[in-house]
């Protein structure tokens, strides 16, 4: 996954852009014209439209440039009104937002195959702590199907976890780990911690002494059931119905203007 160049000099010959600092750069990619959203990235300016921004539930990434107990102005949103309000963002690097931003602005819609594993948990990384939900999504999808990149079940139950993803995701994933024949090894304990490992250790007892005492071995519905009640996987969330398959949702990608198409 390529994203534009994101350290070449943009014209500054108009009236705008010479209010920004001569020691920072424009992005070239995502210096977008008619963008009202300025979004700094030391020394990156990135200018974009604010209105997939407010996609973000309950105005979550907006909110988080503002004091605590602040109240968020629709009409005067953080990073708009010029360069010189541009907002500071910390969390990503120059290249991780401008992966986030394609999103949005990828002009092959609903095509996203460029997109490599380490793409989609950066991705999903920005839109989890962001909280874009449609996008969070999308994200955990198509991660779905790069999972023969992470042949340890261990190894996916720990990189998807951290994310909150929804209980139809994990739940075969700790299905595979506790019906396996092999108890989980001293560095796969290490990495589900001691509290997890040990839920696992007490699934697999119930598993193995519940078919002991049925005589046969349980179907994927029980075991299913046994696992989700013994790990408390029950109240995980799911994922939202309305996030297309193939793409992102219709309604973060609108307007579409702006942007190189490449990821």
């Amino acid at each position: 996954m390529s994203t534009p160049n994101s350290t070449s000099q943009n014209n500054r010959a108009n009236g705008e852009n010479t209010s920004i600092p001569p020691q920072t750069i424009c992005h070239k990619g995502f210096y977008l014209d008619g963008g009202d959203l300025y979004v700094l990235i030391s020394p990156v300016y990135f200018r974009v439209h604010s209105y997939f921004f407010s996609r973000s539930t309950d105005n979550a990434f907006f909110k988080s440039f503002i004091s605590a107990g602040e109240r968020l102005d629709p009409n005067a949103l953080p990073g708009t009104g010029g360069p010189e309000k541009a907002i500071i963002v910390r969390n990503a690097t120059v290249e991780e937002f401008s992966k986030f931003l394609w999103i949005f602005y990828n002009e092959k819609f609903d095509d996203y195959s460029k997109a490599k594993l380490a793409d989609w948990f950066t991705v999903l990384r920005l839109a989890h702590e962001w909280s874009f939900q449609n996008i969070k999504d999308l994200a955990l999808r198509y991660i779905k199907t790069f999972e023969h990149e992470i042949p340890n079940v261990v190894d996916r139950i720990v990189a998807y976890e951290k994310y909150a993803p929804p209980v139809e995701m994990l739940l075969p994933l700790y299905m595979e780990l506790v019906g396996r024949d092999e108890f989980p090894t001293d560095a796969e304990c290490a990495l589900l911690g001691d509290a997890k490992a040990l839920k696992i250790h007490r699934a697999r007892e119930t598993l193995l002494r519940t078919q002991k005492k049925a005589s046969t071995r349980l179907d994927a519905t029980q075991i299913k059931a046994l696992v989700a009640k013994s790990l408390g996987l029950t109240d995980a969330p799911t994922v939202n119905d309305a996030t297309a398959p193939n793409g992102a949702n219709a309604q973060d990608r609108e307007p579409s203007t702006g942007g190189d198409g490449r990821p």
